[in-house]
């Protein structure tokens, strides 16, 4: 309505215009007087309509072109954000208490968190640790032969070790034979090691690190601490980091004095390679790690929604969830979350494994811990590490060669 009410003034303007311009003595007929107040003024309104029109095409056509641009700079991102890692092995030391290893002892399902003293203080306190001291008695790497003593007279030579930098070894030992292939490319190509470790225990953590690699007979690789807080986030640092070297993440708890309630101590090492190079032959992909994501505690439906899409998986195919770091007046806004997800599989007890609410909370290493347990179970397909805040998807891979008991 409003074009037709600019043609209707035009016309009206335009005819009383050529009307008053019209010389007097001359007849009001024929083409030149019709064409000055009829042709004119409907070119006028032509004109305008046309300069709108033109207006309205390049915005048009700028608006595609911005989409267009967004959608496909969009897509970029998302693909880069489903670039994975390939998991290349994990392993672990913890307490547990007779179980043959982590997945006996998260079957058995009975807390192995129990009343037990500190190693430094008195009382007793609900946590689940080592049976050693602090320090261990080892024998000494490089004794060298005493000639000319008999043996029975010879003591033997010994050292005294952080009894955590011999978990660390135990945690490292599965993995030994593949950082060692890993690093005969030199040193441009040689695994990196990041260190889970809170901020006052830094230094300590790095140097236990360090010793438990020369222990076994491991090159120097490059260590460098990162806030125990980040959690699963160590995997989305690297992947925007866009190295092409493997990367080992280690994280260990230990606890001499006033061990927190619930508390465990251990640790785990995983092995993960960002694929830009082909691997030795020794070195198998046995799982594949999509981008983490953290995001708030109340909002955990978007995390998983999230989770599921950087993890370019069909919820239906998530039939596992590993969850620690929730406390059970959360499973309630746990299992809506589940199911805003389109998870509702993933809200059967049978579904989930609780690490922390067996082994203990081990603080900074329990995401890594389901990551190790699920890759240990050998249940092939997708599963849902999910660490308080921060979620990613897993998917475990046939191993090349099975190695369980028959």
């Amino acid at each position: 309505m409003s074009w037709l009410g600019i043609w209707v003034v035009c016309s009206v303007l335009g005819a009383a215009i050529a009307l008053l311009l019209w010389p007097s003595g001359v007849p009001a007929r024929g083409f030149l007087f019709w064409w000055r107040s009829v042709g004119i003024p409907n070119g006028v309104f032509l004109i305008l309509l046309g300069i709108v029109r033109v207006g309205y095409e390049v915005q048009w056509y700028h608006a595609r072109h911005r989409n267009a641009h967004r959608q496909k700079w969009i897509d970029e991102r998302v693909r880069e954000a489903q670039r994975p890692l390939q998991v290349l092995g994990a392993g672990y030391c913890l307490p547990l208490q007779g179980h043959k290893n982590l997945v006996c002892a998260l079957n058995a399902k009975k807390p192995l968190v129990d009343s037990r003293a500190p190693r430094i203080g008195a009382g007793l306190i609900e946590h689940n640790r080592f049976d050693e001291e602090s320090l261990s008695v080892v024998p000494l790497e490089e004794a060298s032969p005493t000639e000319g003593v008999p043996d029975a007279l010879v003591q033997p030579e010994t050292e005294t070790v952080s009894t955590i930098v011999l978990k660390m070894v135990d945690a490292l030992n599965p993995l030994a034979a593949s950082l060692r292939a890993l690093s005969q490319y030199g040193h441009a190509y040689d695994p990196v090691v990041r260190v889970l470790a809170q901020p006052e225990l830094a230094t300590s953590r790095l140097s236990q690190v360090r010793d438990a690699l020369r222990r076994m007979g491991l090159p120097c690789f490059d260590c460098q601490t990162v806030p125990a807080s980040d959690a699963l986030m160590v995997a989305d640092a690297w992947l925007d980091l866009g190295e092409w070297r493997p990367l080992l993440v280690i994280a260990a708890d230990w606890h001499d004095a006033n061990p927190p309630v619930s508390s465990a101590e251990g640790c785990v090492a995983v092995l993960l390679n960002p694929g830009c190079f082909q691997l030795p032959e020794s070195v198998k992909v046995i799982g594949i790690l999509h981008r983490p994501l953290a995001g708030e505690s109340g909002a955990m439906a978007d995390l998983f929604a999230n989770a599921i899409r950087w993890g370019k998986t069909e919820p239906s195919l998530l039939q596992r969830a590993w969850i620690t770091c929730l406390d059970g007046e959360h499973d309630m806004a746990l299992l809506a979350a589940l199911k805003a997800a389109f998870l509702p599989q993933l809200g059967e007890l049978e579904a989930q494994r609780r690490p922390d609410r067996i082994i203990g909370d081990v603080s900074a290493v329990n995401p890594w811990l389901s990551i190790a347990a699920a890759i240990e179970s050998r249940e092939t397909g997708g599963h849902l590490i999910f660490d308080h805040a921060q979620a990613a998807v897993l998917h475990v891979l046939t191993t090349p060669h099975d190695e369980s008991e028959h």
